[in-house]
């Protein structure tokens, strides 16, 4: 991500709120066995969220890359699934922690003297 996506997503908290609502759920089918349904149905209510904007951070999700769709047809409509940049941000794995300062390559950047 660049930096103003990044400046974006702290200013934005909701916006990982959004994205924590489509974290997989996991549900065993068998005993020896784990199925993780990752295509989700569309979340329509998010705590602390306006619902009039979700159609917005949808996108913008979308269009970070941490969020994507797919099209089940009439019956299901659209699904959506965290991308691998959207599970590694959420995981604390992201190459950039969103709750700490700006850092570069040799570690926290520091003023000039």
């Amino acid at each position: 991500m660049i930096d103003f996506e990044l400046d974006e997503l702290r200013q934005n908290d909701w916006w990982l709120e959004v994205l924590r609502a489509y974290q997989p759920v996991r549900t065993p089918r068998k005993a020896d066995e784990e199925a993780v349904d990752s295509w989700l149905e569309r979340v329509r209510d998010v705590d602390g969220v306006d619902r009039a904007e979700l159609s917005r951070i949808h996108g913008k999700l979308i269009a970070l890359g941490l969020l994507k769709f797919q099209l089940e047809g009439r019956t299901c409509g659209v699904r959506y699934q965290l991308s691998a940049s959207g599970k590694h941000l959420l995981s604390g794995r992201a190459v950039v922690d969103l709750s700490t300062e700006p850092t570069t390559e040799d570690g926290p950047e520091r003023a000039a003297a």
